[in-house]
């Protein structure tokens, strides 16, 4: 959160989202979860903060949940689409070993995924995509061929597509 040449308060949401999977949280680690995070701004330490009276904020239990569940969401999704990015960077490389990096690269996002989703039981069928989705690209990591590597980091990239497609409505 920060604060704009007209003094209206700006927040940058892509690194809250990136943030996700990133915990403990706060500048002093105080939270080890995103909930927890999100609570914060119901607490009597925000509320006694300077930010309370420019911000005034009040949820419900459910809300915090929600907000949480939806910041989740939203950091698998670009956890999704890096990975999906990285797996064709794979493809397209000609070096062999490069071309199994970046398909390790792209299995620490795929497994950022579909953990931030596990830990509070979002989107299981996207999950279990997502799980196979990782264990391609493990595999096209170690993968001494090009075809094969190709056919398992397309196969990674499917999967994830489906994963996605489970966890929009468009």
């Amino acid at each position: 959160m920060g604060y704009g040449l007209a003094g209206e308060i700006r927040f940058n949401s892509q690194p809250a989202i990136e943030a996700v999977d990133t915990a403990p949280f706060f500048h002093n680690n105080a939270v080890q979860t995103i909930e927890e995070a999100v609570g914060f701004y119901n607490s009597q330490a925000f509320k006694k903060s300077f930010a309370d009276g420019l911000v005034p904020i009040a949820m419900e239990t459910t809300e915090v949940e929600n907000i949480a569940a939806f910041l989740r969401v939203m950091n698998a999704l670009e956890n999704i689409r890096g990975s999906l990015e990285v797996d064709q960077g794979a493809i397209d490389e000609g070096d062999r070993s490069t071309s199994q990096r970046l398909a390790l690269l792209a299995s620490y996002d795929t497994e950022d995924a579909y953990q931030v989703l596990e830990e509070r039981s979002l989107h299981l069928p996207a999950v279990h995509k997502l799980k196979v989705a990782y264990l391609k690209e493990r595999q096209a990591a170690e993968a001494e061929g090009a075809p094969v590597r190709h056919n398992l980091l397309q196969a990674a990239m499917l999967l994830k597509q489906q994963a996605r497609a489970e966890m929009i409505v468009e």
